[in-house]
């Protein structure tokens, strides 16, 4: 392979356009994330973040970082701030799932994430580090092309009429978030294997042993030595192969499965909020178009089994307005439980020919 085809492959796995539909899915389910990790905060807010709270405003400008991203610290230090601050979070989290304003509420997102990060971060893990990045990957996406108020904005305010799917976008973004989850599987595997533990097959055996982190109580088989040691060996195969297998097609969607079962796993027994929500919901990243639009068409037709009357809207095609009203109603039927009748056409297909 010469240098020129190593260069073209690498413009092409970064730059070559493709569909917005996956991003635009993973900006859904990571908004609808960004919601209820504030909805977990909200009863101990002033605790970590109020200004009486166990970290002072003073403690915070000590903290060893050369850059702090902390609106509240600009705020007066009040409670009235907090609530002002975390309302327009909220705000931008609905924002950002609905795909309004798309990018500057990711930007929103990424800065009130980021503030209550640095103003305690003794209380953060590792999945509210990729929560983050995730919300800054987000603001120069294009999450907003597809399943966002920004395509309905679009279809108001642009001069001729958009029907049809989203046009192919570019997909830096898209690829930046499946390599940074790559690294992430990488390095967690590759710590695991440092010392003898997890070789050996009894990390499990301690990991399940932690009663604080525990969810429920174990069920019989995981006080079974042969069954961790298989469950141990099964969870550093899966992470290998989160950062290697998942690049072949033929065996990508084997890993998601294996992946999925690992965090559901993981979060059946232990109690790490969000933490394996925020690993999953990146998968979609790595989901054919295709396979999703195929999953959504029998979605629809069960959907319409079950829908005896559908709905009619009949519309005149000659008229901008009322074309835009019915690609707005196209749009936001994503069950397809609407029929959609175009008048003008019924006229010209009843109107007697010309001799």
């Amino acid at each position: 392979m010469t240098a020129a085809a190593i260069w073209r492959a690498w413009n092409e796995f970064w730059f070559k356009p493709g569909s917005a539909l996956p991003m635009g899915l993973y900006r859904i389910m990571f908004g609808v994330i960004i919601l209820l990790h504030l909805a977990l905060l909200a009863p101990d807010l002033n605790i970590w973040y109020g200004p009486n709270g166990v970290v002072s405003a003073e403690t915070v400008k000590q903290w060893p970082f050369d850059v702090l991203i902390d609106p509240l610290m600009l705020m007066p230090p009040t409670e009235q701030s907090l609530q002002l601050f975390i309302g327009i979070f909220v705000l931008a989290a609905i924002s950002l799932t609905l795909g309004l304003f798309t990018r500057f509420s990711a930007a929103l997102v990424f800065i009130g994430l980021t503030s209550f990060h640095h103003r305690d971060w003794a209380t953060i893990n590792s999945g509210d580090i990729f929560m983050r990045l995730a919300a800054l990957y987000l603001s120069f996406s294009n999450a907003g092309r597809a399943l966002s108020l920004d395509r309905l904005i679009e279809v108001w305010t642009s001069r001729e009429l958009l029907t049809g799917p989203p046009p192919p976008v570019t997909m830096w973004v898209h690829r930046l978030m499946q390599v940074q989850l790559s690294f992430l599987y990488c390095q967690a595997f590759w710590t695991k294997t440092v010392g003898d533990v997890w070789i050996s097959g009894n990390a499990l055996y301690y990991v399940t042993r932690l009663e604080d982190l525990r969810r429920f109580s174990l069920p019989p088989f995981l006080n079974n030595l042969i069954v961790l040691k298989l469950l141990t060996w099964f969870t550093l195969a899966t992470e290998f192969a989160l950062w290697t297998l998942i690049w072949v097609k033929e065996c990508r969607y084997w890993v998601l499965l294996a992946g999925m079962c690992l965090h559901l796993g993981i979060d059946l027994f232990m109690n790490l909020p969000l933490f394996e929500y925020l690993m999953v919901t990146v998968y979609i990243l790595w989901v054919d178009p295709k396979d999703l639009v195929n999953l959504m068409s029998k979605i629809r037709l069960f959907i319409k089994s079950l829908v005896k009357q559908p709905l009619t809207f009949t519309y005149d095609g000659a008229n901008l307005t009322s074309a835009r009203k019915a690609e707005t109603v196209r749009r936001l039927d994503i069950f397809r439980i609407v029929e959609i009748v175009n008048t003008s056409k019924l006229d010209a297909q009843s109107a007697p020919l010309a001799l």
